[in-house]
């Protein structure tokens, strides 16, 4: 099993109210039509890494199941898109450096 535990806004943990379990989350849809962005992106997994400029879909699709095992759906916009797509790369062995943008 592959499992994402998103808290985007970071705040403080009151579960399960900021907290979004994603089981073998996958994103199988890429909204083209919201674009991408270029945003200055880290790891708290690999602080000494720094930062860098990754680019990413600024809207994905993701499918994934929840701790009952059932299949869903999300829509993830800005800066929670961001996130799942950098934590799924996390699933995928992907880190952040790969994907910094060459200037």
């Amino acid at each position: 099993r592959r499992i994402v535990v998103l808290n985007p806004a970071g705040q403080p943990i009151h579960w399960p109210h900021t907290e979004r379990v994603l089981v073998n989350p996958v994103v199988d849809e890429v909204r083209e039509q919201w674009g991408a962005n270029v945003e200055e992106e880290g790891c708290l997994s690999l602080k000494s890494a720094g930062v860098g400029e990754v680019e990413r879909p600024a809207a994905v699709r993701v499918r994934y199941q929840d701790l009952r095992g059932r299949v869903s759906v999300a829509l993830f916009r800005g800066h929670g898109a961001r996130v799942v797509q950098h934590e799924i790369d996390h699933l995928d062995g992907v880190r952040f450096t790969d994907r910094i943008r060459e200037t």
